[in-house]
C-alpha cells in the first residue's frame, strides 16, 4: 500500500508539469507579450506572460526520469528507479478579452515503469497491455487515458479555474480494487489530496507562475515564493535570473531553496501517521517562447533529504 501511495505522488507531480509546459503555439499579431511590443519601448527588455491564440492544438510528450533513495531503522538505502511518460494534447478553446486562456488537456497515452523490491511494473498504453502490468494503482491511472480536463490560465500565469480534475479522481478510484476496507477511505483521500481540482490548482500555478511583474532584460532576476500543502507540505523559494535572449526565446535560470513545514499534519498511512523533514535544492533553466509564454524546453535538478 505505501508503494502505491509513492505511485500517487510521483505521478501527480509529473501531471502538472506535463500540463503547464506546452500548452499553445505562437500566436500571430502585436498583443501584449509579442515582440513587437514585449519591452513597452526598451528593446533589451521583455515581457513575459502567458498569451496563446484560440483554436491552436499541440501534441506534446514527456519523459520524467526519477531516481527514489531511501532508507529506514539503520537498514541499507535502497534504490528506486522510476520512469513516468505521456503523451497530452492541448487545445486552447478560449482566449477570453482580459487575456485568460481556456486550454482543454486530453490524456493520449500513458507509459510508467518502476522497479522495487517487489518487482517491476512496466506499462504502456499505446500498446497491448498485459494482465501484469495493470495491477493495482496501474489499473486506476490506465483509466486516464483518452480523458482529460480544463484549466484557466491568467497572462500573469495564475490558475483561475479548474474543471474535470475531480471527475477523473472518481473513474481511478472505481478501477482501484483495494481488498481491505478500512485502507480503502485512505487511499481515496490520498487521490482526491493528489489529484483533485484544489491540489491540481495549486500545483499547476507553482510551475506556471514564473513570470516577473514588468519587463525584464538579460540579468535582471525576480523571487516567487510558494507553499505546497498537498501530498509533502512545503515552502518553496524560486530566484530566476534572465539569462539571454535570442530569436525571439527568453532562457531563465532557476535557483530554489526547498523546505518542508515542520508543524504541517502528518500523513496517515494506515499504519501510522508519517511526518517529513526534508530539505534541498533546485537548479535549472527554461526557455520559454516570448510570444506566448510557452516553455519550450525546461531541465530542472531537485535533490532533497532529509
Amino acid at each position: 500500500m505505501a508503494g502505491r501511495r509513492r505511485l500517487l505522488a510521483g505521478f501527480a507531480v509529473a501531471v502538472v508539469v506535463a500540463t503547464l509546459a506546452s500548452c499553445g503555439k505562437a500566436p500571430e499579431g502585436t498583443g501584449a507579450g509579442s515582440p513587437g511590443d514585449a519591452g513597452k519601448g526598451d528593446p533589451g527588455k521583455v515581457e513575459l506572460g502567458f498569451r496563446v491564440k484560440e483554436g491552436e492544438t499541440y501534441k506534446f510528450r514527456l519523459v520524467f526520469d526519477q531516481v527514489i533513495t531511501q532508507g529506514a531503522g539503520g537498514a541499507p538505502a535502497q534504490e528506486t528507479p522510476r520512469t513516468t511518460g505521456f503523451d497530452l494534447s492541448h487545445v486552447v478553446t478560449e482566449v477570453r478579452d482580459d487575456g485568460t486562456a481556456v486550454v482543454e488537456v486530453t490524456f493520449d497515452a500513458l507509459r510508467f515503469k518502476e522497479k522495487g523490491l517487489t518487482g517491476t511494473v512496466d506499462y504502456d498504453s499505446s500498446s497491448t497491455p498485459s494482465a501484469e502490468s495493470l495491477e493495482g494503482i496501474v489499473e486506476g491511472l490506465a483509466t486516464l487515458v483518452g480523458k482529460g480536463f480544463s484549466v484557466e490560465v491568467t497572462p500573469a500565469g495564475k490558475v483561475a479555474n479548474v474543471q474535470g480534475a475531480d471527475a477523473l479522481v472518481v473513474g481511478v478510484k472505481e478501477a482501484i480494487e483495494i481488498p481491505n476496507p478500512l485502507l480503502k477511505p485512505l487511499v481515496e483521500a490520498q487521490l482526491s489530496q493528489q489529484f483533485g481540482e484544489e491540489a491540481m490548482k495549486a500545483m499547476v500555478e507553482q510551475v506556471i507562475a514564473v513570470y516577473p511583474e514588468g519587463p525584464v532584460g538579460p540579468g535582471d532576476s525576480w523571487e516567487k515564493n510558494a507553499s505546497v500543502s498537498h501530498g509533502i507540505a512545503a515552502a518553496i523559494q524560486d530566484t530566476w535570473t534572465l539569462k539571454s535572449r535570442a530569436g525571439g526565446v527568453a532562457v531563465l535560470g532557476l535557483e530554489s531553496k526547498v523546505q518542508s513545514d515542520p508543524n504541517a499534519p502528518g500523513l496517515n498511512t494506515g499504519i501510522a501517521t508519517v511526518k517529513y523533514d526534508l530539505a534541498g535544492t533546485r537548479d535549472g533553466s527554461v526557455e520559454i517562447e516570448e510570444a506566448t509564454g510557452w516553455v519550450k524546453k525546461s531541465t530542472i535538478h531537485q535533490s532533497l533529504s532529509g
